[in-house]
């Protein structure tokens, strides 16, 4: 069997050496739904998001690890194949900057091409036209000023308690007076004109106070400001500050940031509260001002706790429970748990869950709370026979139109322009999302329903000979074999079909034939994470027959997938009681992945894998072990699965004893050669810097095995002539 072809989108992709800048900060985040690494490339300003695996791998990128070892390290640290979700992140980190070899690798495969999303193209709709954009030096300078001068004082506790009090106050007294006189809303001394250029500026005077305080209270949390740009979306001014600097602040920071950035939207109401509070119950000018004032706030916030959108609410909600993702994890959530009838409030997870379902009731609740706003301002400016009437404009806004002043006039289009537009958007972008969820919901259906039911028909004994082209299949005897081949059956797949689903419970154990697919968790929220690609000659499904467990991940075709599959009763019947135990079967399946994607095992047959495999040994030592010794007798061979460790050169000078470290060795790396094949005492000290796990063969069958592979051998041989010049270069030196 020829090993799985890793990087298949191009050859030359697996072999590969990332090297990540030396430069990158780091802040380790603990959240109730795992590790995450947030990374800060500082020559560009960039910024990652890593959970706890891909950030292990992200260390690993040293310039020495090519690909294949990289995927071997992720599957010795997860038991995970993710040769699909490291080729992702290698071209994530090379677009962002992270990379400091990306030019080699953009001649290796061509850079990806972007398309906007969907959602995207929404978000730049919503935005509008951009008119100005400052930079970093000009924003940071910018928001230093203002916050050392002004800003800070705004910060200070005494000044929050004030503003949430008389904002509190303002409010109640808002709906106590407008319950009364609704139709008036939006007039100034009997003027709607004056009233909508009133909302206009107000609206901008928000938004810009909102910008200033979201910069100052950046840097009040000693975070910087990337980016200040200003857009012209259908007749108003917004702006949008850069805070991808944020993330590299406390938990408590980000609260904070967010909570400011919330609050500054009602500062306006504290402003207007004392007019309302001296005034109350009159209709006057005063009243008029702060009413509006306190409508536009309220409507402001009431959009900055949009759960459709990564709103500022969203993520302070994600702070405060201290999860990732919110606002997609809750969608997943309601699509692939709630409505598939798969909700179980188990006790590990019941927090997590019951965050999910209460957004997803918040998201209902948010949609039915802005079509009821919408509906009362329609019937605020429309109130005279709207619908019977909607081709010409009423009394309402006959004075606007004719009687007003010019500037009234342009403010009041200016301002009805703005609604009008993005409220067409938003609804469109609205019933994407529906539509969206349903696709995908019925898409799930689909899966549910037809997972595990791909055509199979009998094993042909036209391919009884791939089965000796897997290792596992390879220990059994001829007999024995023909005996399991009468069991067999061939199934299809096409391309998205599940082949086994998570949590379902296991019946058959899978060789892939031909195709290629995907292994796919799913976490507690539903949401999906590819972990591996499985190609030809790949098997799985052996944990949740062997241990008796359901199904630990998904098993998804990627393209049209060909697999041998074999029932529960004879997979134990034959294999089980072949190997003794479950963990010698796994422990073949898992090692044949390992050596197989190994350079150095690249030319041997499937029998020749489990010869190697039946005489190996396997071996953990913790941290600082001495795993040989130099001047000792050899009589093994190492390989590295996992962990790393130090070759040291020891030696005895003028000066006294030395150490002299020649190396470290990672993940899929050998050693320990040298005193078997030419027959002399170790040359060197080995010692595990991490914990380690380690295959062994003693050298009787090393030098059996090897010999008979005139390519293996000399790759071995290479390296060791290598390592012995490296050594006799240091020895040299020391002399000088």
């Amino acid at each position: 069997m020829k090993s799985q072809r890793v990087g298949r989108d191009v050859k030359e992709f697996s072999k590969f050496r990332p090297k990540v800048i030396s430069d990158y900060i780091t802040v380790r985040v603990i959240k109730t739904d795992g590790e995450f690494y947030n990374i800060k490339n500082p020559r560009q300003l960039r910024y990652l998001v890593l959970d706890s695996d891909e950030f292990y791998i992200f260390e690993k990128m040293n310039g020495r690890e090519n690909f294949e070892s990289l995927v071997t390290l992720y599957f010795e640290k997860t038991r995970q194949l993710a040769t699909t979700r490291i080729k992702n992140l290698i071209i994530k980190l090379a677009e962002k900057g992270f990379l400091e070899n990306a030019n080699q690798l953009w001649q290796i495969i061509s850079k990806p091409a972007h398309k906007k999303s969907t959602e995207d193209l929404f978000a730049s709709l919503l935005k509008g036209i951009k008119l100005f954009q400052s930079g970093y030096y000009r924003a940071e300078g910018f928001f230093e000023g203002f916050y050392n001068s002004i800003g800070k004082y705004f910060f200070s506790p005494y000044a929050i308690f004030l503003v949430l009090i008389l904002a509190t106050t303002g409010i109640i007294l808002f709906f106590h007076q407008i319950s009364s006189t609704p139709h008036y809303l939006f007039q100034i001394n009997d003027s709607y004109g004056a009233g909508f250029t009133y909302t206009y500026f107000l609206i901008i005077a928000t938004i810009i106070l909102e910008a200033l305080t979201r910069g100052s209270s950046l840097k009040a949390i000693n975070r910087g400001v990337l980016n200040f740009k200003l857009y012209f979306p259908y007749g108003l001014f917004t702006t949008d500050i850069l805070d991808d600097d944020s993330l590299m602040a406390s938990r408590k920071e980000k609260i904070f940031y967010f909570f400011s950035y919330i609050t500054s939207l009602i500062v306006p109401i504290a402003f207007v509260a004392p007019f309302l509070i001296l005034y109350e119950g009159e209709w006057n000018t005063y009243t008029q001002v702060s009413l509006i004032t306190v409508f536009v706030s309220l409507f402001l916030l009431y959009l900055a706790i949009n759960p459709f959108i990564e709103s500022p609410g969203i993520k302070l909600t994600e702070e405060i429970f201290n999860l990732s993702t919110l606002r997609k994890r809750t969608a997943t959530f309601f699509r692939k748990r709630f409505f598939m009838g798969k909700l179980t409030f188990s006790k590990d997870f019941y927090r997590e869950e019951l965050i999910y379902t209460l957004t997803g009731l918040y998201g209902l609740l948010w949609l039915a709370g802005l079509i009821y706003i919408s509906w009362k301002l329609f019937n605020i400016l429309f109130y005279y026979d709207a619908l019977e009437r909607i081709y010409y404009l009423n009394p309402t806004f006959g004075n606007i139109f004719i009687f007003e002043a010019t500037e009234y006039k342009i403010f009041t289009v200016l301002l009805l322009l703005t609604p009008v537009i993005l409220g067409i958007i938003f609804a469109i972008y609205l019933a994407y999302l529906f539509i969206k969820f349903i696709v995908e919901f019925a898409e799930e259906i689909v899966r549910v329903l037809t997972s595990g039911k791909g055509s199979i028909s009998p094993f042909s004994s036209e391919i009884f000979s791939e089965l000796k082209e897997v290792p596992l299949f390879v220990a059994l005897g001829e007999e024995e074999l023909k005996e399991v081949a009468k069991h067999l059956k061939v199934e299809k797949f096409p391309n998205g079909r599940n082949i086994v689903t998570q949590g379902e419970k296991g019946d058959k154990f899978y060789t892939i034939k031909s195709g290629w697919a995907n292994v796919i968790y799913e976490g507690i929220s539903g949401m999906e994470d590819i972990v591996a690609e499985l190609g030809p000659g790949d098997c799985f499904g052996e944990i949740a027959l062997i241990e008796n467990v359901k199904r630990t991940a998904t098993v998804r075709a990627k393209t049209d997938t060909e697999l041998i599959s074999l029932d529960k009763e004879t997979f134990k019947k034959h294999f089980v009681e072949t190997f003794g135990t479950g963990e010698k079967i796994t422990f073949i399946i898992r090692t044949s992945q390992f050596l197989k994607r190994l350079p150095l095992f690249a030319d041997f047959s499937s029998k020749e894998l489990f010869e190697i495999i039946s005489k190996m040994q396997s071996m953990e030592v913790g941290p600082g072990t001495i795993i040989i010794k130099q001047g000792e007798i050899g009589d093994k061979f190492y390989l590295l699965q996992e962990g790393e460790v130090e070759v040291i050169l020891e030696q005895i000078t003028e000066e006294g004893y030395k150490e002299i470290k020649l190396a470290e060795l990672g993940s899929g790396s050998y050693f320990g050669e040298i005193a078997l094949l030419k027959n002399v005492p170790r040359t060197a000290t080995v010692k595990a810097k991490t914990a380690c796990k380690l295959l062994w063969l003693d050298k009787e069958n090393f030098l059996e095995i090897f010999r008979k592979h005139l390519g293996a051998i000399s790759e071995i041989l290479k390296v060791t002539e290598r390592r012995l010049e490296e050594q006799k270069k240091f020895k040299e030196e020391e002399k000088i």
